[in-house]
């Protein structure tokens, strides 16, 4: 699986063979350059989902249920994640799986709407809160003491 928010990173993964293609509420901090990936909307996982999803012509492609929506009760979850499908032309909806979400996962899957659930990091989980900004984990590198914000090419990657 590979995450692609655009019609070229979409088209550039499903060329390259991989199977699935996810559009990530990871675009939050990738694309718009915010600080979590709460941040992300419906509105915008629909955008770049269509663009993605009209890219990819083999490979299966998943767009994320963004934070809270799959909380908020199944029915927002099923007309969430409808709205999604239809408004894209996805494959199917990927949302955080966490404890106490089987009710809605079965749900979304009972409305006939094909759902990946997550495991592992789940930064839009309400527990989770958020995974790291990569701009304030740069520290200069204590291997050569170069002091660049970022590791060198030499001996730190």
């Amino acid at each position: 699986m590979v995450t692609a928010y655009d019609w070229w990173s979409g088209s550039l993964a499903d060329s390259a063979g991989v199977d699935c293609v996810l559009v990530g509420d990871s675009l939050a901090m990738v694309v718009a350059g915010r600080e979590t990936t709460l941040s992300a909307t419906i509105e915008q996982m629909i955008y770049h989902g269509e663009i993605v999803s009209r890219a990819v012509q083999r490979a299966i492609v998943f767009v994320d249920l963004p934070f809270p929506l799959q909380h908020l009760g199944v029915g927002k979850a099923i007309e969430s994640a409808a709205r999604i499908l239809q408004e894209t032309g996805c494959q199917a909806i990927k949302l955080e799986g966490t404890s106490g979400q089987q009710d809605v996962i079965a749900g979304i899957v009972e409305a006939g709407i094909p759902v990946m659930a997550h495991v592992g990091l789940r930064p839009g989980s309400t527990s989770t809160r958020r995974i790291s900004n990569p701009k304030r984990q740069r520290t200069t590198s204590r291997r050569c003491g170069s002091g660049r914000s970022s590791r060198c090419m030499r001996c730190c990657t």
